[in-house]
């Protein structure tokens, strides 16, 4: 993942994208953010389209091969 897109990324599409990784639901997401589901996927889908992914299991192949996210 190169410098410019994960700077493009906003905090929002960050934090969806690492809860998605742990294997939450849209509805789980929602409900930790405090947000509606429909705005999730809205998040999720502007992700997707800035890293030019299809579908959800696309965003973590990616997210894992690029270590966003390593456990801590």
């Amino acid at each position: 993942m190169s410098e410019g897109e994960m700077n493009a990324l906003t905090d929002a599409e960050i934090e969806v994208c690492r809860l998605l990784i742990l294997g939450h639901t849209n509805g789980e997401i929602a409900r930790e953010l405090g947000l509606n589901a429909e705005r999730i996927e809205s998040i999720r889908n502007n992700l997707m389209a800035k890293l030019d992914l299809k579908g959800r299991a696309a965003l973590v192949r990616y997210a894992k091969a690029y270590g966003l996210f390593k456990k801590s």
